[in-house]
């Protein structure tokens, strides 16, 4: 069995100023072990449940947060967490769904090499480091509008936006600027594929990573607990829809995956009745503490001792993390080129599941 909480989501709105950093953390402890780990709170606070959000507040309980992020049962495997900068996920947007749009249409594979992810990776260096941030950070804002609200509106005030941007850029260095400006001619089709539930939270995708992870540790995962508050709960239609999918490899290179979603049951569940539940939260809290500092590029007593801590360090992670890693070489993609493209299995997949369902 499984449990899941995450940190700092905001759905939609990936540019909240306040909350720059998503993560979504599992665990796989038992409830006698939840409650080794918690019990240095559990014997201090009388409170209903453990939030801890509630809890940090408080200096005088950083010494059991320090015993529980320590704990000896904080090792690999037993705890995965995925952190995302939030502003570099609305990039990954920008790339899968503009300029992806336009290298198919060239006939093109922009996931062959990793290419999407050194994309992104070059074009979020171009808007933060090169171009003028703000502009950039309009366009973004702007293209999330579009996306929500699918309007020809809002895509032209994108665009508009976006050239602004790119006059800020070297001309030299506007390639990437250039090429995504020109899916304006496509904004009508681009526009009608914005159809999705969820479109733009990344929990559904961080949600299917940690399913990987969890599937190559145990044979069958038959229980997964989630929050019945938070957004995973919604995503029902969608997981059922890739729980019940082929199961086949997608992807290039170390990249590949397996589209199905190799897990049982998905069970909402009120926190105040499952401790597993409250150490997620406690968990993932503090991790997502300490990702909001690095981000902001500040730091406290309590984000240094979760940087230093056996749960930050030890654990498995993953991330959407910006990086100046701008070739496939450097992100160990070079000849990632046999594969299928998981949008096109998605599509199929969904016209298959659609079929049966009817």
């Amino acid at each position: 069995m499984i449990y899941f909480d995450e940190g700092g989501n905001t759905g939609d709105y990936l540019l909240d100023p306040n909350q720059p950093a998503f993560t979504l953390l599992s665990h796989d402890f038992s409830l006698t072990e939840s409650s080794d780990i918690l019990a240095p709170l559990l014997e201090q606070v009388k409170a209903d449940e453990l939030h801890f959000a509630k809890l940090r507040k408080r200096r005088s309980y950083l010494k059991y947060f320090e015993s529980i992020f320590n704990h000896d049962l904080m090792v690999k495997d037993r705890v995965y967490y995925y952190t995302a900068d939030k502003f570099f996920v609305a990039t990954i947007h920008l790339i899968d769904r503009l300029l992806e749009y336009l290298m198919d249409k060239m006939g093109y594979d922009l996931y062959q090499n990793g290419e999407n992810i050194t994309s992104a990776n070059m074009l979020h260096f171009l808007g933060t480091q090169v171009c003028d941030e703000n502009e950039y950070r309009k366009a973004c804002l702007l293209f999330l509008r579009w996306v929500k609200e699918k309007t020809v509106v809002t895509a032209n005030e994108f665009y508009d936006q976006w050239h602004k941007a790119a006059q800020t850029c070297p001309h030299e260095m506007r390639t990437l600027f250039d090429l995504i400006l020109s899916t304006r001619g496509y904004s009508y089709e681009i526009t009608a594929g914005f159809s999705e539930k969820y479109t733009l939270d990344p929990t559904l995708s961080m949600f299917k990573a940690s399913c990987v992870h969890w599937s190559k540790l145990h044979q069958e995962i038959d229980k997964v607990y989630v929050d019945t508050s938070k957004p995973l709960a919604y995503f029902e239609d969608l997981l059922e829809f890739q729980k019940n999918a082929d199961d086949v490899i997608v992807g290039y290179g170390r990249n590949q995956y397996s589209f199905k979603i190799k897990i049982g049951e998905i069970i909402p569940v009120n926190s105040k009745e499952h401790l597993q539940i409250q150490l997620a939260d406690i968990l993932v809290s503090g991790v997502n503490h300490h990702i909001k500092y690095i981000i902001e590029g500040k730091n406290d007593e309590l984000g240094k001792m979760i940087s230093e801590s056996k749960l930050y360090n030890l654990s498995s992670k993953n991330s959407m993390w910006p990086t100046t890693n701008f070739t496939p070489e450097s992100i160990d993609m070079d000849g990632a080129n046999s594969g299928i493209n998981p949008l096109d299995f998605f599509a199929y997949q969904s016209i298959k599941y659609n079929f049966k369902s009817k």
